[in-house]
């Protein structure tokens, strides 16, 4: 081929991979975290239309039509679902990546929207979907309910603890991810959570309600309400993840109130993140390292916090992984999701978004967070027990060497009672029979020659449900 086409064409090629996969300079292709090609997604501004004439002259050019076709992802389908919990009717939009064929289970992701989003503009906003294309995960976009917010007016808004007399939202992801087994394979092991703004709060609240059914969350710009006092029953280390820009003018990434008024007070990132450290054992320092300024326009950069000594934890593989909690700071990075298209943003709340970074893709980089992460062995994602249920006492607590445990069967039921150590591993069996209805009454003697002082769970199953709580054993 003469020197002159050769060179038209690598321009050509080079054009059309920037324009295809975003503002990434050629060198960003080949940094070796990008090279995991589960990292790579479309870029959802670019328009093939626009660029038809080009993109079908390179490939008649070099005759890459075929091998074009092979490569290219197929787009999957968009499955528009409901059901009914108590007197609403519950929304959700699931998108299953045309590789899926049901002979294996995949990992989902539940990708929450902000306050006044929906399903379809949290899919369009972060473009999650085209990375589920090529890295094999389903993902589900739920849609909050509509209701009067202060200061705001009607509006889509998840239940995260300031409306107390709206629908349990809580309570929707759980039968959420209950229908989506049933119909779908599911791999159980790994389930995450993931969202924008208030979005991003129902991750965090997801993970101290429900921490037996996620793997893994990550927050985008969203933390907990000041005035909010959530349940959190979270008992065992939980690997968690969040982005914040410190331009946020909604939710100040020092904390205080944004935009939306006095009545919207929030915690500074970092006392949102306390919580987490604590819950996973983490060390208050951490490795830092910034992601190269890859486009200069976008008027922000970023920094990575990995937090150290996170608790170790088996997975159900039998892996040993880390509860690890990580921090990207978008320096001037406004309320947005980085990587996102502002394209499906309203033009009149641009300037309120703020800064939309591009050096990183937050949905590839969420993804990478995840996949490294499944459920500890010891918890697998069966429906939750209520320890008020069967009057459920165990004392004390904590203990020495004897353990009892109390509580009343309806019906005859299995009943699993299993002792673990903080890494997921069991280290005695209590109990593992079928047993009568009524009341039940297990003493349990610890041997000291192996179970030594420090902090343990119990897991007790009854039947299909099931309930962990920590221990601790004292010297």
């Amino acid at each position: 081929m003469p020197f002159t086409i050769s060179y038209v064409l690598l321009l050509t090629i080079i054009y059309l991979l920037k324009s295809f996969y975003g503002n990434l300079p050629f060198k960003k292709i080949f940094q070796s975290s990008y090279f995991d090609f589960s990292s790579f997604s479309l870029n959802p501004k670019f328009n093939i239309m626009k660029h038809q004439g080009l993109l079908i002259c390179l490939l008649l050019t070099t005759g890459l039509v075929s091998i074009c076709a092979q490569n290219t992802p197929t787009p999957g389908e968009n499955i528009l679902g409901s059901f009914s919990q108590d007197e609403y009717t519950r929304n959700y939009l699931l998108y299953v990546p045309s590789s899926y064929d049901g002979s294996e289970a995949w990992p989902l992701v539940i990708n929450m929207h902000g306050l006044g989003g929906n399903k379809f503009e949290q899919k369009a906003f972060t473009g999650m979907h085209l990375v589920a294309d090529t890295a094999k995960f389903l993902i589900v976009f739920p849609e909050a309910s509509l209701g009067e917010v202060p200061a705001i007016g009607t509006a889509p808004s998840w239940n995260s603890g300031m409306l107390p007399e709206r629908a349990d939202d809580v309570a929707f992801i759980d039968q959420l991810i209950d229908t989506l087994l049933q119909n779908w394979n599911v791999d159980e092991q790994r389930i995450y959570a993931t969202g924008m703004s208030q979005g991003g709060v129902m991750s965090y609240l997801l993970a101290c309600q429900i921490p037996d059914r996620l793997a893994a969350i990550a927050s985008v710009s969203g933390v907990s309400l000041l005035n909010i006092d959530w349940t959190c029953t979270a008992d065992r280390p939980l690997p968690v993840m969040h982005i914040h820009g410190t331009a946020d003018v909604i939710t100040p990434y020092t904390g205080g109130s944004g935009i939306l008024g006095p009545q919207a007070v929030f915690p500074p990132v970092r006392d949102q993140l306390a919580v987490w450290l604590n819950n996973n054992g983490c060390a208050a320092d951490s490795t830092v390292s910034t992601f190269p300024d890859l486009d200069l326009n976008d008027g922000s950069t970023v920094e990575i916090r990995q937090f150290r000594n996170c608790t170790s934890y088996a997975g159900s593989d039998g892996t040993e992984r880390v509860a690890e909690v990580r921090l990207y700071t978008v320096f001037n990075g406004g309320h947005s999701w980085p990587g996102g298209s502002s394209d499906a943003v309203e033009e009149r709340l641009l300037s309120v978004f703020g800064n939309f970074n591009q050096d990183f893709n937050a949905s590839a980089e969420i993804w990478n967070f995840f996949r490294q992460h499944q459920l500890p062995a010891s918890i697998s994602s069966v429906k939750p027990l209520e320890a008020s249920s069967i009057h459920l006492e165990v004392a004390p607590n904590p203990f020495h060497e004897v353990l009892t445990f109390r509580f009343e069967l309806e019906e005859a039921a299995d009943v699993n009672l299993v002792l673990y150590n903080t890494l997921g591993q069991p280290v005695a069996q209590i109990m593992d029979a079928h047993l009568a209805a009524g009341s039940q009454l297990i003493e349990w003697r610890a041997d000291r020659s192996i179970l030594v002082p420090g902090w343990y769970y119990y897991g007790l199953q009854i039947d299909e449900k099931r309930l962990s709580r920590p221990l601790i054993r004292t010297r």
